[in-house]
């Protein structure tokens, strides 16, 4: 049976002691001997299955040296990091407070990296960054409240320019949004299936006070019997509308 040799890396906690490799070398289960390094390891059998190991500093277990059982480290010689991943969860787990502001000291020092780092992970896993947007917030969701709430107030400019370029990019959404509030103030009966992308689509963008098109700029969804006198919101009783057409109109109820 050809001899099989895996080469361990112990490392050793004392200072004074050099790093020291061992050759174990296997025959058959049970029957194995460690030899030096400087034994005979020109076979190409034995190179094939050579197996680095390390010692984690930690719990004192060898593992092997990849980065599945243990953090990589640039500043290390192995390019590895002392303890195994399993300790420095444990340790992790027990100093939340040290892992942040380590987390908050290497992206501070390594901005734009981690900016284009974020950025990438939003251009190529959108769902998941989404996703951990979302479990952020409702995890911090009250602390999160409170910094919009100063931001937008120490920001009144950019805040108009995102409702700007919000309300452009969903000119249904955010004009449904306000009927809905007015439709409420009123105490009017509300239909929830309401949907101005088809009421748009249905008048074929078309204003139905003037016959003339209506452009994004210039677009309004009136309810053709007010709301103030009693009218649903439902898609029955919305038009498209120009948003003059719709002022000039008011509250006044069409003869049909």
């Amino acid at each position: 049976m050809p001899l099989r040799a895996a080469i361990y890396l112990r490392v050793s906690t004392a200072a004074q002691e050099s790093t020291r490799f061992m050759v174990k070398w296997q025959s058959q289960p049970g029957a194995s001997s460690y030899l030096p390094r400087d034994c005979d390891l020109q076979g190409g059998h034995v190179s094939e299955s050579t197996t680095l190991l390390k010692c984690c500093r930690k719990c004192g277990q060898e593992k092997p040296a990849t980065l599945e059982y243990f953090y990589k480290a640039s500043g290390n010689k192995d390019g590895l990091y002392s303890q195994c991943k399993t300790c420095h969860a444990e340790w992790a787990k027990a100093n939340p407070e040290r892992i942040k502001k380590a987390k908050q000291g290497y992206a501070e020092r390594n901005r734009e990296a981690e900016q284009e780092r974020a950025r990438r992970f939003r251009v190529e896993q959108p769902e998941k960054a989404r996703e951990t947007v979302h479990n952020y917030y409702l995890r911090n969701k009250d602390k999160r409240l409170v910094y919009n709430k100063e931001w937008a107030a120490q920001n009144p400019e950019k805040m108009r320019g995102y409702f700007r370029a919000y309300h452009e990019r969903n000119p249904f959404v955010t004009r449904q949004q306000a009927a809905l509030a007015r439709a409420k103030k009123y105490g009017v009966a509300i239909d929830p299936a309401t949907n101005l992308a088809r009421v748009y689509k249905r008048d074929r963008g078309v204003c139905y006070l003037c016959s003339e098109k209506v452009t994004r700029a210039t677009l309004s969804f009136d309810h053709v019997l007010p709301l103030s006198k009693g009218g649903p919101h439902a898609e029955t009783n919305l038009a498209v509308a120009h948003v003059n057409c719709n002022r000039a109109k008011r509250d006044t109820i069409l003869e049909t």
